[in-house]
């Protein structure tokens, strides 16, 4: 019991160091985040709390935002492209989601494709960096075309499962292979 209140305090006594290496290391890392650094320490405890959360999540909130945002850009050129159909009311709630979703996908498909090929030592000295704004991108491009990554998404699933579902059946009753 002793030896945990001792660690409780020692990490206590170096929590502003241990701030003052984050705010360091992110400086290093990603120095176009070094605007966000001044709410670290901010009064309203929310935006202390956003602030103080890891590079990646930031960066995924972000991707996030930009899915949702390139949603929101796909709907309104519908009211000022007359080529294209108003949009129902469906598709103001869903684009915008579906977009903050697919972007989300996008970047955990991203992350993984970093770690496979970019980062692949043992030794942990090796740390990929993104820019914020090629992931911003990533965020509203996904956004902008949620409906269509949609659709072949949807698409590629059907196709896989006709395959596997001709491939159960042995005697090729029933279903057919595309």
């Amino acid at each position: 019991m002793l030896s945990l209140q001792d660690n409780l305090t020692f990490e206590k006594a170096t929590l502003p160091k241990f701030y003052d290496e984050y705010t360091d290391g992110l400086r290093d890392k990603a120095p176009q985040l070094i605007p966000l650094l001044r709410y670290v320490d901010s009064r309203n405890e929310f935006v202390t709390a956003w602030a103080r959360l890891p590079l990646e999540l930031l960066e995924m909130l972000l991707l996030v935002g930009m899915g949702a945002l390139g949603g929101v850009i796909a709907v309104t050129r519908c009211f000022v492209d007359t080529s294209t159909p108003n949009p129902t009311a469906r598709d103001l709630c869903y684009r915008p989601a579906a977009g903050a979703v697919i972007a989300l996908g996008i970047y955990v498909l991203f992350r993984a494709m970093q770690l496979f090929f970019g980062a692949g030592s043992q030794d942990n000295a090796a740390t990929v960096s993104t820019s914020v704004f090629l992931l911003a991108a990533l965020g509203l491009a996904s956004g902008f075309c949620a409906r269509e990554a949609v659709a072949q998404i949807e698409g590629a699933a059907t196709r896989i499962l006709h395959h596997a579902e001709s491939g159960r059946d042995g005697d090729g009753r029933g279903t057919s292979s595309i």
